[in-house]
């Protein structure tokens, strides 16, 4: 059991903990609870753990509840049908790994095995969007880049975290990894390019 003190002795963290990494540049670490080492690769993480987040003076931001915790870290540039942004990335959490974004948004889930299906928390630990699509992309100017992925088709659209609305902006009948083509881009300020039958801007309504 893992737990922080300070320079003086104090404890800022009680020792309650299975894992806590090392901070990163942006003053946070990952938490686990419960679990029990395994490897992968050589590597050793905490299967069965539930993840959240610290800052360096010991305050709990996410509690450890998720078996899922995700950071937006995928880089979708040049890749399709991204394009742009960053996407969810699977990680193991290995107990020698820091965490590599400012956790302005992470990705939750009751299963730690992949991104598929995850919703979104704020910095805080508020769910801002519960589990709806199969994809999200980091949120930009208030809205949500999603995917819905099916066997033979996927549906682009945008969901406003503000609103709680969201809509569909563009369908193809092609699985998710069969599209080799830019299908939807992030919201710059009010407005976004779409793929549709043709190219065309939108705005958030």
């Amino acid at each position: 059991r893992m737990g922080l003190a300070d320079h003086t002795g104090r404890v800022v963290l009680e020792a309650e903990y299975s894992l806590i990494s090392k901070a990163n540049c942006y003053g946070k670490a990952l938490i686990a609870r419960g679990g029990s080492a395994a490897n992968n690769e050589k590597k050793t993480y905490m299967s069965g753990a539930k993840y959240g987040i610290i800052d360096t003076k010991g305050n709990v931001l996410v509690a450890p509840e998720y078996k899922g915790l995700y950071e937006f870290a995928f880089e979708g540039k040049d890749v399709y049908p991204y394009y742009e942004g960053k996407r969810l990335v699977y990680s193991y959490h290995y107990t020698t790994d820091t965490l590599v974004t400012d956790c302005s948004y992470l990705g939750f889930s009751g299963n730690g095995l992949n991104i598929a299906d995850a919703g979104i928390l704020d910095g805080n630990g508020k769910v801002l969007l519960p589990g709806l699509y199969s994809y999200v992309m980091l949120p930009q100017s208030g809205m949500v880049r999603y995917y819905k992925a099916k066997k033979k088709e996927t549906l682009c659209g945008y969901h406003n975290l503000e609103t709680g609305e969201s809509f569909q902006a563009a369908k193809f009948d092609q699985a998710i990894g069969d599209i080799k083509f830019w299908s939807h881009g992030d919201f710059i300020g009010g407005i976004a390019p779409v793929n549709g039958a043709s190219w065309s801007f939108i705005d958030k309504t």
